[in-house]
């Protein structure tokens, strides 16, 4: 199939009709395998050398920096880095890989191609984000996203560490339409993208570590989302400290007062 960048052009009514028809698609070749090992390279090095501990984020706001958190909690173990398009990009292949492989999964769902890329008045977006699950602790509780109504809320997930080769194993799984329980990670190797409807219940099941390995499961996705606006958002205003909230206030009464008396 012919390259477009690092990503190859792929057959969109074959898997869009198996997304339907069975809740996934797992495409094999479809990324460029020496990108995937830059890729890899780069985040096993990043997580492992600069990341905070923070909850993790499910609803960003418009304006928030790129961040690298990692996050241990009832429902998840994992370190996630942000990488938001009004920001420069944390890693340009994978952001270019990204977005390439976003417009291939609007066209799949048979969205606008570039849907999410350009902030329109319902504050639609997408973020790239590069997830990490430590070997021996990493997973992710079973959860079903929420669609808008109408649409389909479909991802894609490009994996850069495989099962028997960096972890024993554990991994992505998918309930299918049928209620089957699909060991995803089974069938990836380098290369490979699976796309599937994330309204299926979907998870990680606890990464197993090799006995000579100490890498874990690390991914790629862009995340689709409704921003927030930033002086509507929890997080802000949780920071915001009661001497800020003051010089704030007084700052109002101020301006209103030199504008009364000029």
């Amino acid at each position: 199939m012919p390259r477009c960048g690092y990503v190859d052009a792929l057959d969109v009514e074959r898997i869009r009709h198996e997304i339907i028809s069975r809740g996934y698609s797992i495409v094999d070749n479809a990324v460029d395998k020496g990108a995937i090992g830059e890729m890899r390279a780069y985040w096993i090095d990043r997580f492992r050398s600069s990341s905070s501990p923070q909850p993790v984020i499910w609803g960003p706001y418009y304006g928030e920096e790129n961040r690298i958190i990692h996050d241990h909690s009832p429902t998840h173990t994992m370190y996630r880095a942000y990488d938001f398009l009004w920001n420069d990009p944390m890693h340009t292949i994978t952001r270019e890989i990204g977005l390439s492989l976003s417009r291939m999964r609007n066209r799949i769902a048979e969205h606008d191609e570039r849907a999410g890329e350009f902030l329109q008045t319902d504050r639609y977006g997408i973020y790239i984000t590069t997830s990490y699950y430590p070997a021996g602790s990493g997973w992710l509780e079973q959860h079903q996203d929420e669609a808008a109504p109408g649409e389909r809320h479909w991802h894609f997930i490009l994996p850069m560490t495989f099962r028997e080769t960096d972890y024993a194993d554990g991994g992505l799984f998918l309930i299918d339409r049928n209620g089957d329980k699909i060991d995803v990670d089974l069938n990836m190797k380098p290369g490979s993208v699976v796309f599937f409807d994330g309204t299926c219940p979907h998870g990680v099941d606890r990464i197993q570590p090799l006995s000579n390995s100490t890498v874990g499961r690390l991914q790629m996705f862009a995340i689709p989302a409704y921003l927030e606006l930033p002086h509507e958002h929890d997080r802000i205003l949780e920071n915001v400290s009661v001497s800020r909230y003051l010089k704030a206030r007084l700052r109002k009464v101020r301006n209103r007062f030199r504008a009364t008396h000029s």
